[in-house]
């Protein structure tokens, strides 16, 4: 996830704009689809029909269905989680060294 970015509601009027996933701030609300990387530990706002796999890239695809407590499911997605299929509107809640990432130096690489 070296130069991506991700699309963010941000400023007056529910405004959407594309940032480096690198200058997010907790508290940004973002929104993911398919094939995206979730780019901070996120909780889930609203969702349709979506799956993301948690797994790290090299262990066997461990599925989960995640949604936003209405439906009952976890709202939680961790950093680097794939989303499989649907799409979401996300909360940003930890960032960098402070996520699920840890301190990994290889997970901050530019």
């Amino acid at each position: 996830m070296k130069n991506e970015d991700v699309t963010v509601i941000r400023g007056k009027y529910n405004a959407t704009h594309r940032v480096s996933v690198w200058k997010l701030v907790v508290g940004d609300v973002i929104l993911l689809e398919t094939g995206h990387r979730v780019p901070a530990d996120c909780i889930v706002i609203n969702s349709v029909d979506l799956k993301v796999d948690e797994s790290p890239e090299d262990d066997d695809v461990q599925q989960a269905s995640k949604g936003s407590n209405e439906s009952g499911m976890d709202p939680f997605l961790k950093a680097d989680s794939l989303v499989v299929r649907g799409t979401c509107k996300a909360l940003v809640a930890s960032v960098g060294p402070n996520s699920s990432r840890g301190s990994d130096p290889k997970s901050f690489e530019d």
